[in-house]
């Protein structure tokens, strides 16, 4: 472990936000997760049906979306493939007779 001036355990948006920037600063950052995807809480999967994909816990993205972090990386993640998707009224509760609140 010697070879990492810094470890985060788990690959959350926090621990890769923290990573990215110590190895800009020419920090050797070691990052571990015991997941097969990464992103914590902040990702988007078809967690119910083929085709409908859900952000898992990504309430609070928008607080990430506003961040310094995010104003002065915007565009290489964005190169790396984050996209935001802003809706209105996305939250709702399903229920197997077809009713939706």
């Amino acid at each position: 472990m010697s070879e990492f001036d810094a470890i985060f355990v788990g690959a959350g948006h926090n621990s890769l936000a923290c990573a990215a920037h110590l190895a800009l600063k020419g920090w050797n950052t070691g990052i571990f997760e015991r997941s097969k995807t990464i992103g914590g809480a902040v990702q988007s999967r078809e967690f119910t049906l083929p085709g409908f994909r859900h952000d898992f816990g990504a309430m609070n993205l928008s607080l990430f979306a506003g961040s310094a972090f995010h104003k002065k990386y915007a565009n290489e993640l964005k190169s790396h493939g984050l996209e935001f998707a802003p809706v209105a009224n996305c939250f709702a509760s399903a229920f197997p007779d077809g009713r939706w609140f």
